[in-house]
């Protein structure tokens, strides 16, 4: 049996949000590039992947974890960036695997437009402007706004969301990502331990999501591992 063979980025691992992933996070991510379709879609199968893993996941936390790189469908997960990368970003509908991936996104409701040529028209139109304004709004630009609700999603403290908003926007995006991946490892870990979870506000003031979860205790990032793998050019 022939199996496909595909790009892949090598500069991930040096990337901030990839390393801020447990083991395991990585892994699934890494599984469900591998066994999606040529199209971007995967059909959600956790029990499948945490067999194959040999790790149990939650699928509800990591897609607060994996925010926008993944789009929820009704049986399916689409990732945004696939076709970017695989296809240089541009379908011709000319080409037989081309088409074969238009088809599969007009049938999951993904609008087209980022994807084609504006040169380049389809043999019968796209669909209704309902479906392709909705789509849009899911793989939009990252805001303030956008990214601070998959916080508040992720998050299990509800205590005090404006002023939680406000300490939001003082983060930079990056530290954002790091914040909302973070954020159940951290709540994981108090559960564990019984000790109370910090406001969401006071807890992102603190920039305590530049503390590491892991393995049931709490470690401090590596400074000087950093520092060093700066140095090499690394990171």
């Amino acid at each position: 049996m022939n199996m496909p063979k595909r790009l892949t980025d090598t500069e991930k691992w040096s990337d901030e949000w990839f390393m801020n992933l447990l083991p395991e996070e990585k892994l699934f991510f890494l599984y469900i590039l591998d066994n999606c379709d040529h199209a971007g879609f995967w059909k959600v199968n956790v029990r499948l992947a945490s067999f194959q893993i040999g790790v149990k996941v939650e699928d509800s936390a990591l897609l607060g974890i994996f925010g926008n790189r993944i789009v929820e469908l009704k049986d399916r997960w689409f990732i945004p960036k696939f076709i970017d990368f695989q296809y240089r970003g541009r379908l011709n509908p000319s080409d037989q695997v081309h088409k074969s991936v238009i088809k599969l996104l007009e049938a999951n409701g993904i609008d087209l437009s980022p994807y084609l040529d504006p040169s380049q028209t389809l043999a019968r139109p796209l669909a209704g402007s309902m479906v392709k304004v909705k789509v849009k709004a899911m793989v939009k630009v990252n805001t303030n706004n956008e990214s601070f609700d998959r916080f508040w999603a992720v998050c299990t403290n509800k205590a005090g969301k404006i002023p939680a908003k406000g300490a939001w926007d003082k983060l930079t995006p990056e530290e954002q990502e790091t914040a909302i991946t973070i954020w159940p490892r951290y709540a994981a870990e108090c559960s564990k331990r019984q000790i109370s979870m910090k406001h969401p506000q006071g807890w992102l003031n603190d920039k305590r999501f530049n503390d590491q979860f892991e393995s049931g205790r709490r470690v401090e990032m590596d400074r000087s591992l950093k520092a060093e793998l700066k140095s090499l050019g690394a990171i």
